[in-house]
């Protein structure tokens, strides 16, 4: 049920404070994922290292993660590591060659918890890989929910099953997306499944959404 319309968004991203930079389930400078029910991400570092742990085989199930403040990768405001050469070096990895690395890729490495955008955005991304089937800031999810989230001038690349906001959905819901986005096959056989938001869902609810 997405409707085509135009989306006014600001490219006015806030200055980032974040006292644990990657911790994203607790407040030490260790993760707790197995003892805390609630994640939050503050920082770009915290997205890294969110795919880092759902790609580590940690699905989220019964777990919330929410997005705390407007991120935009290609702005060092949005980096908590005060490090200017350390950030500009992660800003040059996160927007060439391969980019940054979907949450989930396959029916056994997924995302399968909740994730709150908390009405928040998060802009450029950037995802090129030719290879890769299930390409999008989420690769893969399975019983997942997403919602109240904006995606904000993406670029998406990549073989199979591609959309920007999930590249593969096995059942679960997205609701109150939006997306600016870039979305390519770079393929050299005719693509499968290439969407806007959402490349393929098997099953599952997507409502809400432009």
């Amino acid at each position: 049920e997405c409707q085509n319309i135009d989306v006014e968004m600001s490219n006015e991203y806030p200055e980032i404070i974040d006292e644990n930079p990657g911790i994203i389930c607790g407040d030490t400078q260790e993760e707790d994922y197995d003892n805390i029910e609630i994640c939050h991400i503050r920082s770009i570092e915290d997205l890294i290292a969110f795919s880092n742990i759902v790609n580590s085989g940690k699905n989220f199930q019964g777990k919330t993660v929410i997005l705390e403040n407007d991120l935009n990768v290609k702005y060092i405001g949005s980096y908590a590591t005060k490090d200017q050469i350390e950030v500009g070096e992660m800003v040059t990895k996160l927007t060439s060659g391969n980019g940054f690395t979907p949450i989930g890729n396959s029916s056994t490495i997924n995302f399968a918890g909740t994730f709150d955008g908390n009405d928040k955005k998060l802009g450029g991304l950037y995802i090129s890989n030719t290879n890769l089937d299930n390409a999008g800031l989420f690769g893969y999810t399975s019983n997942a929910v997403i919602k109240d989230f904006t995606l904000d001038s993406y670029i998406v690349r990549g073989k199979n099953n591609i959309g920007g906001l999930v590249g593969y959905v096995a059942a679960g819901n997205n609701d109150y997306s939006y997306s600016t986005s870039t979305i390519e096959n770079t393929s050299t056989i005719p693509v499968i499944n290439i969407g806007g938001l959402v490349g393929y869902s098997s099953s599952g609810t997507i409502e809400h959404c432009s």
